[in-house]
C-alpha cells in the first residue's frame, strides 16, 4: 500500500507517526484489559498460528456510526482520492486498517474483523446485533464451520452518535450498559473480549468543553465497572485539538465543524489501538512470568504465633450487576449475589438467546433495502392488504414494513419451530405530523400445537406509532408471552397484525426469541 504513492505521503505518515511519542501512548490507555480475557485471545492465536488449517483467527466485530464506517475519511492534505463523504468507506476507516496493521506485524491473517458501522446508529441499535444473533458471514466460515458465531472480541465506537443524539447522561449510561450485558451474554464461554472506544473529542466548537467531556467520562467509568479494555484518542490528542479546532488533524472542512473526520484520525486511532493491544499483551507475559495472575485460593501466612489462615473472599462468578442510572450500593451485594453460579454449573447453566424468526432494517443485518425486506416476509407471510415494503439503506426514509391504507393487515405463520418462543420484539417508528395521527397496530398471536391439543388462545398486544415530539425516533417493543401459553419446538405461531388506529405505520424490525 505505501509503496504506491509519492513522496508527499510518506512525510505526512512520518508527521503523524512523531505525534505520538510515549507519553500520548500511554495517556491513550484509558482502562487496561483485564488479563484472565486476554489470554483467551492469546490462546486463540497460539492455536491458529500453530496450525491454521484447523483453528480459526481472531474474530472481531467492531460497532460504531458513520465515522467507523469511514464517511469522510478519505479527506487528506496529499492528495489522495477516494469515495464521497456521504457513503462509506471501509477499506479507509480504522477497523481495516488494524486488521491490516495486525496481521502484517504477526505475519499471518490472525485477524479478522468486520465493520458493521452503519451511519446514524446508536448503541441501542447497535445491540440488536448481539441480542438477535445477527452476526456477519465472517470470509473464514466455510473452513471453519463449527467455530462461534459470536466473535471473540467486540469493538464498541458509538460515542459519536450517543453523544448527540441522546438526550440525557443518564440515557448514554443506561444504553450503553445494556449494549455491554447484551454483548456479554453471546456466548458461554469467557469471551467475547470487549474493548470499550473514545473517539470523540468535545463535540461542536460551542459546546460546553465540561458538558462534551462526559461522554467520556460514562466510557471509562463503564469500561472499569465491567471489567474491559478502553481505548482513548481525545486522551492522547487532546491538546493537538484544542490548540487549533480548525486543524485539518480531526477536522475536514476548516472551519466548518464536521462530525466526520479526516484520514488523519483513522490512522492515529489504528495506531493507538494497536499499541494498547501490545501493551496490555506484554503486561499479560509479564504477570505469567512473575506468576501474579489473580487467584481465590486460600493463602496461609507463618508468624511468631503460628500459622494463620487468611482466607479470600469469594466473589460471584458472573458479571458485577450492570451500572444502571438507577443502580443503588446497598443494592448491589444482593444483585450480584443472587447471580452466583459454581463453576461445574457455570457452563450447563448458560443459555443463549436463540430467535427462530429475525429481521432488522440495517445494512449490517442482511435486510436493508425495501425489496430485500420484501423477499424475506414473503416466505411466511399467509395474507397481505395494504402493507408494503418501502425506504432506501441510507438515506431517508429507511427501509422499512409500511401500512398504507387504514386497517391495512398483514400475516405470517413460522411452521414447526425449533426452539421455544417466549418473547416478541417489534422495532416501530413513532412520528408526529398528521399523517401519523393516532395510528397504532394489533398484533395477535395464537400457537399451534404439533400434538392434537386445541389451540392456545390469542395473546393480544397493542403498539402506538404516533407522538407529539417533533422527531421521529425508532422504539423497541418486547412482548412477553405467558409461561402457559408459548410455542414449544414441533409447534407453529400465528402472527396477525392490523392498523386498527390512523392511516399509516412503520415496523423495522421483527424477532420471536427464546428470550
Amino acid at each position: 500500500f505505501l509503496e504506491n504513492h509519492d513522496t508527499d505521503y510518506f512525510l505526512w505518515i512520518k508527521y503523524l507517526f512523531s505525534l505520538l511519542d510515549y507519553k500520548r501512548l500511554q495517556k491513550s490507555v484509558s482502562v487496561p484489559a483485564p488479563s484472565e480475557q486476554l489470554k483467551h485471545i492469546v490462546n486463540i492465536y497460539r492455536k491458529h498460528a500453530s496450525d491454521p488449517s484447523l483453528n480459526p483467527p481472531i474474530r472481531v466485530v467492531v460497532f460504531g456510526g458513520s465515522v467507523t464506517a469511514g464517511h469522510g475519511c478519505m479527506a487528506n492534505p496529499v492528495g489522495l482520492a477516494g469515495k464521497n463523504e456521504k457513503v462509506p468507506d471501509l477499506e479507509c476507516a480504522w477497523p481495516y486498517r488494524l486488521e491490516t496493521i495486525l496481521n502484517g506485524l504477526l505475519g499471518l491473517d490472525a485477524f479478522e474483523i468486520i465493520n458493521m458501522a452503519m451511519g446514524g446508529t446508536t448503541s441501542d441499535i447497535g445491540l440488536l446485533v448481539p441480542e438477535y444473533g445477527l452476526w456477519p458471514n465472517y470470509a473464514t466460515s466455510v473452513s471453519y464451520p463449527n467455530a462461534s458465531q459470536a466473535p471473540d472480541v467486540i469493538i464498541w465506537a458509538h460515542g459519536a452518535n450517543d453523544n448527540v443524539q441522546l438526550p440525557s447522561q443518564e440515557t448514554k449510561l443506561d444504553y450503553l450498559q445494556e449494549f455491554i450485558t447484551t454483548a456479554q451474554q453471546s456466548r458461554c464461554d469467557s469471551l467475547p473480549f470487549i474493548i470499550l472506544i473514545d473517539d470523540v473529542f468535545s463535540g461542536e466548537k460551542d459546546t460546553n468543553v465540561h458538558q462534551g467531556s462526559r461522554e467520556s467520562s460514562i466510557i471509562r467509568q463503564l469500561a472499569s465497572w465491567n471489567g474491559l479494555m478502553s481505548v482513548s484518542l481525545p486522551d492522547a490528542m487532546r491538546d493537538y485539538y484544542f490548540i487549533d479546532v480548525n486543524a485539518s488533524l480531526f477536522n475536514q472542512h476548516g472551519h466548518q465543524f464536521n462530525i466526520h473526520p479526516p484520514m488523519a484520525f483513522h490512522i492515529l486511532l489504528a495506531w493507538l489501538l494497536l499499541y494498547n493491544i501490545m501493551e496490555n499483551f506484554f503486561q499479560m507475559l509479564e504477570m505469567e512470568r512473575n506468576q501474579i495472575i489473580e487467584t481465590q485460593e486460600p493463602k496461609f501466612f507463618r508468624s511468631d504465633a503460628g500459622e494463620i489462615k487468611f482466607d479470600v473472599i469469594r466473589l460471584p462468578d458472573t458479571q458485577i450487576p450492570p451500572l444502571t442510572s438507577n443502580l443503588i450500593v446497598k443494592d448491589v451485594p444482593d444483585l450480584w449475589g443472587k447471580q452466583l453460579i459454581l463453576p461445574d454449573l457455570k457452563k450447563s447453566t448458560c443459555s443463549l438467546s436463540h430467535c427462530e424468526f429475525v429481521w432488522v432494517s440495517c445494512r449490517v443485518c442482511g435486510t436493508d433495502t425495501a425489496e430485500k425486506i420484501h423477499n424475506f416476509l414473503q416466505t411466511v407471510e399467509t395474507h397481505n392488504e395494504g402493507w408494503r415494503a418501502e425506504g432506501y439503506p441510507i438515506k431517508q426514509p429507511r427501509a422499512g414494513w409500511v401500512a398504507t391504507q387504514p386497517n391495512a393487515s398483514f400475516g405470517i405463520l413460522l411452521t414447526k419451530i425449533d426452539v421455544p418462543i417466549k418473547s416478541m420484539k417489534i422495532l416501530a417508528m413513532k412520528s408526529y405530523d398528521e399523517k401519523w395521527m393516532d395510528s397504532k397496530i394489533k398484533l395477535s398471536l395464537q400457537v399451534i400445537r404439533s400434538t392434537n391439543e386445541t389451540d392456545s388462545p390469542l395473546s393480544i398486544f397493542e403498539i402506538e406509532g404516533y407522538h407529539e415530539e417533533r422527531t421521529s425516533v425508532i422504539l423497541k417493543h418486547k412482548f412477553q408471552l405467558a409461561e402457559d401459553n408459548y410455542p414449544v419446538a414441533g409447534d407453529s405461531l400465528k402472527v396477525d397484525v392490523t392498523l386498527i388506529g390512523g392511516s399509516t405505520f412503520k415496523i423495522t424490525g421483527m424477532a420471536f426469541c427464546n428470550r
